[in-house]
């Protein structure tokens, strides 16, 4: 499930400059001019996935409780990392397809989501499976 706790417009101007790590390097996501921002609290049930999808804009997640992987891939090749309770990341967003799932079977795993950005859309834009994963 993934329940919508607030979502606003900035009210001036603003441009979003995240440097990440990705298994390319250094990529820096720019969002200039992010207009509307969703927080989501995202709860997977034991052995749940969230399906390939990717976000129009950066995301910052935080797991609050169980675990979470992320699976994605890059020329070919699969990347998982999992993230566990506490700790957060940068989702890249703009085409970067992925898949979050909860490799648990008995532990739902429960996690905050700050997207930027967000246009028509939505939050979320459904992909099909990129394969090599």
């Amino acid at each position: 499930s993934g329940a919508i706790l607030a979502r606003g417009d900035f009210t001036e101007q603003v441009d979003l400059k995240f440097k990440i790590k990705t298994p390319e390097g250094m990529k820096t996501l720019l969002a200039a001019g992010a207009g509307e921002v969703v927080i989501q609290r995202i709860e997977l049930g034991p052995n749940g996935s969230t399906g390939w999808h990717s976000h129009p804009g950066p995301a910052v997640a935080v797991v609050q409780s169980g675990s979470l992987t992320i699976k994605s891939a890059h020329d070919g090749a699969c990347e998982s990392v999992t993230y566990t309770a506490g700790q957060s990341f940068v989702d890249e967003g703009q085409g970067h397809v992925h898949l979050g799932l909860n490799q648990s079977s008995t532990v739902n795993a429960v996690v905050f989501v700050t997207y930027f950005d967000v246009g028509a859309a939505g939050q979320r834009i459904d992909a099909p499976d990129p394969g090599g994963c």
